[in-house]
């Protein structure tokens, strides 16, 4: 499967999901309701067929919507949630996680468009080995 983006239509986390997910499945297709969700739906199942070849075209403008400024905004946000959790040890490791990659944020360090970045690369690491998923960044 050779799944193609246009980085001109990915200006947040929203419109990266709706443009993955028409990739995959054409208009109004499913490609994840969250980072996490994005990460599922890259493990297979939801339309996405390995081997895949994702093609991310205009990265320069994808790399303008989801800066260093969107992916503080989102740590922020996944820190309130944990922070309104009865248990927030459970969420501990992740929570540090979150602080870090904040502080990164902030000191202008890591984008939004990293994370997404880094999460696609390493998906043939975290799965078995005939999982082959592979990015071209255009």
């Amino acid at each position: 499967q050779r799944v193609e983006l246009d980085g001109r239509d990915i200006t947040d986390m929203a419109s990266l999901l709706c443009a993955f997910g028409e990739a995959i499945n054409g208009p109004g297709g499913y490609g994840g309701d969250s980072l996490q969700g994005f990460d599922d739906v890259l493990f297979g199942g939801a339309g996405l067929e390995v081997p895949c070849t994702i093609v991310w075209h205009h990265t320069d403008a994808s790399r303008a919507g989801l800066d260093a400024g969107a992916l503080a905004a989102w740590c922020r946000e996944k820190l309130h949630e944990i922070a309104e959790e009865e248990d927030e040890e459970l969420f501990e490791e992740g929570t540090l996680w979150l602080e870090n990659t904040l502080a990164a944020a902030e000191r202008g360090e890591r984008s939004l468009f990293d994370v997404v970045v880094e999460g696609i690369r390493s998906v043939p690491e975290r799965a078995d080995c005939r999982h082959q998923l592979k990015l071209e960044l255009r």
